[in-house]
Protein backbone atom coordinates (compact mmCIF):
# COMPACT_ATOMS: atom_id res chain seq x y z
CA UNK A 1 0.00 0.00 0.00
CA UNK A 2 1.38 3.41 -0.93
CA UNK A 3 1.57 6.22 1.60
CA UNK A 4 -1.10 8.88 1.44
CA UNK A 5 0.08 12.28 0.19
CA UNK A 6 -1.16 13.72 3.48
CA UNK A 7 -1.38 12.61 7.07
CA UNK A 8 -4.14 12.56 9.66
CA UNK A 9 -3.48 13.70 13.22
CA UNK A 10 -5.34 15.10 16.21
CA UNK A 11 -5.89 18.85 15.99
CA UNK A 12 -4.08 21.11 18.42
CA UNK A 13 -4.89 24.54 19.81
CA UNK A 14 -2.37 25.97 17.35
CA UNK A 15 -4.38 24.54 14.41
CA UNK A 16 -7.64 26.26 15.26
CA UNK A 17 -7.22 29.44 13.19
CA UNK A 18 -6.07 27.52 10.10
CA UNK A 19 -8.99 25.09 10.53
CA UNK A 20 -11.47 27.98 10.81
CA UNK A 21 -10.11 29.65 7.66
CA UNK A 22 -10.15 26.40 5.66
CA UNK A 23 -13.64 25.59 7.02
CA UNK A 24 -14.93 28.98 5.83
CA UNK A 25 -13.45 28.52 2.33
CA UNK A 26 -14.94 25.05 2.10
CA UNK A 27 -18.33 26.15 3.40
CA UNK A 28 -18.40 29.11 1.00
CA UNK A 29 -17.60 26.80 -1.92
CA UNK A 30 -20.91 25.00 -1.37
CA UNK A 31 -22.73 28.20 -2.44
CA UNK A 32 -25.60 27.27 -0.13
CA UNK A 33 -25.88 30.56 1.74
CA UNK A 34 -27.62 33.58 0.34
CA UNK A 35 -25.80 36.92 0.35
CA UNK A 36 -28.33 38.30 2.87
CA UNK A 37 -28.19 35.23 5.08
CA UNK A 38 -27.66 36.55 8.60
CA UNK A 39 -26.38 33.16 9.72
CA UNK A 40 -23.44 33.30 7.30
CA UNK A 41 -20.33 32.38 9.29
CA UNK A 42 -17.06 34.26 9.41
CA UNK A 43 -13.60 32.92 10.18
CA UNK A 44 -14.00 34.49 13.63
CA UNK A 45 -17.36 32.80 14.39
CA UNK A 46 -16.02 29.45 13.18
CA UNK A 47 -12.89 29.90 15.30
CA UNK A 48 -15.05 30.66 18.33
CA UNK A 49 -17.12 27.56 17.63
CA UNK A 50 -13.95 25.46 17.40
CA UNK A 51 -12.70 26.90 20.67
CA UNK A 52 -15.98 26.03 22.40
CA UNK A 53 -16.66 22.64 20.82
CA UNK A 54 -13.10 21.30 21.11
CA UNK A 55 -13.23 21.95 24.84
CA UNK A 56 -16.75 20.61 25.43
CA UNK A 57 -17.23 17.65 23.08
CA UNK A 58 -15.49 17.56 19.71
CA UNK A 59 -12.63 15.22 18.90
CA UNK A 60 -11.04 16.97 15.91
CA UNK A 61 -8.73 15.36 13.39
CA UNK A 62 -6.95 17.27 10.64
CA UNK A 63 -5.56 16.17 7.30
CA UNK A 64 -2.32 17.98 6.63
CA UNK A 65 0.53 18.11 4.18
CA UNK A 66 3.65 20.16 4.75
CA UNK A 67 2.06 21.88 7.74
CA UNK A 68 -0.99 23.03 5.72
CA UNK A 69 -4.48 22.00 6.88
CA UNK A 70 -6.24 20.32 3.93
CA UNK A 71 -9.38 19.17 5.75
CA UNK A 72 -10.81 18.36 9.13
CA UNK A 73 -13.25 16.10 10.89
CA UNK A 74 -15.12 16.85 14.13
CA UNK A 75 -16.62 13.93 16.01
CA UNK A 76 -18.91 13.90 19.02
CA UNK A 77 -18.03 10.35 19.99
CA UNK A 78 -20.26 10.26 23.07
CA UNK A 79 -23.33 11.16 20.98
CA UNK A 80 -22.14 9.05 17.98
CA UNK A 81 -22.29 12.03 15.62
CA UNK A 82 -20.00 13.01 12.80
CA UNK A 83 -20.52 16.73 13.34
CA UNK A 84 -18.28 18.29 10.68
CA UNK A 85 -16.28 17.01 7.72
CA UNK A 86 -14.79 19.62 5.42
CA UNK A 87 -12.03 19.53 2.81
CA UNK A 88 -10.50 22.66 1.31
CA UNK A 89 -12.06 23.15 -2.14
CA UNK A 90 -8.66 23.15 -3.85
CA UNK A 91 -8.02 19.67 -2.42
CA UNK A 92 -11.27 17.95 -3.43
CA UNK A 93 -10.75 14.68 -5.29
CA UNK A 94 -7.52 13.79 -3.43
CA UNK A 95 -9.07 11.11 -1.15
CA UNK A 96 -8.90 13.40 1.88
CA UNK A 97 -12.63 13.20 2.57
CA UNK A 98 -12.53 9.42 2.21
CA UNK A 99 -9.62 9.15 4.66
CA UNK A 100 -11.41 11.37 7.17
CA UNK A 101 -14.64 9.38 6.80
CA UNK A 102 -12.71 6.12 7.31
CA UNK A 103 -11.23 7.63 10.46
CA UNK A 104 -14.78 8.40 11.72
CA UNK A 105 -15.86 4.82 11.01
CA UNK A 106 -12.87 3.48 12.94
CA UNK A 107 -13.42 5.92 15.84
CA UNK A 108 -17.13 5.03 16.12
CA UNK A 109 -17.41 1.36 15.09
CA UNK A 110 -20.88 1.10 16.58
CA UNK A 111 -22.16 3.56 13.98
CA UNK A 112 -22.97 7.26 13.85
CA UNK A 113 -25.22 9.84 12.28
CA UNK A 114 -24.51 13.04 10.39
CA UNK A 115 -26.47 15.67 8.55
CA UNK A 116 -25.67 17.85 5.59
CA UNK A 117 -27.52 20.33 3.41
CA UNK A 118 -29.67 18.55 0.84
CA UNK A 119 -28.26 20.75 -1.94
CA UNK A 120 -24.65 20.13 -0.89
CA UNK A 121 -22.59 18.07 -3.35
CA UNK A 122 -21.36 16.16 -0.30
CA UNK A 123 -24.58 14.13 -0.48
CA UNK A 124 -23.10 12.33 -3.50
CA UNK A 125 -19.94 11.61 -1.51
CA UNK A 126 -21.91 10.15 1.42
CA UNK A 127 -24.21 8.16 -0.88
CA UNK A 128 -21.23 6.67 -2.74
CA UNK A 129 -19.50 5.87 0.57
CA UNK A 130 -22.49 3.73 1.58
CA UNK A 131 -24.05 5.88 4.28
CA UNK A 132 -27.80 5.43 4.55
CA UNK A 133 -30.21 8.31 4.09
CA UNK A 134 -32.51 8.34 7.12
CA UNK A 135 -34.73 11.38 6.67
CA UNK A 136 -35.10 14.90 5.39
CA UNK A 137 -35.26 17.70 7.94
CA UNK A 138 -34.94 21.47 8.22
CA UNK A 139 -31.98 23.18 9.88
CA UNK A 140 -33.28 24.80 13.08
CA UNK A 141 -31.56 28.17 12.54
CA UNK A 142 -30.94 28.59 8.80
CA UNK A 143 -34.04 26.87 7.42
CA UNK A 144 -31.94 24.93 4.86
CA UNK A 145 -33.19 21.46 3.94
CA UNK A 146 -30.96 18.78 5.45
CA UNK A 147 -30.38 15.10 4.81
CA UNK A 148 -29.72 13.00 7.88
CA UNK A 149 -27.44 10.03 7.24
CA UNK A 150 -26.33 7.13 9.35
CA UNK A 151 -23.48 4.72 9.21
CA UNK A 152 -24.91 1.30 10.15
CA UNK A 153 -25.13 0.51 13.81
CA UNK A 154 -27.08 3.56 14.97
CA UNK A 155 -30.77 4.09 15.34
CA UNK A 156 -32.39 6.64 12.98
CA UNK A 157 -33.65 8.54 16.03
CA UNK A 158 -30.24 8.87 17.71
CA UNK A 159 -29.36 12.31 16.35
Amino acid sequence: MTALPFSLRPATVDDRQAIAEMWLRSWASTRLALEQDESRPTAQTLRERLDDEMVSKWCVTVAERGGAILGFLALDIEAAVLDQLFVAPEHHGQSIGSALLTHAIQAMPGGFTLRTAAENEATGFYDKAGLQRVRMMVHPTTGHRLVQYRWPGTSPDSA
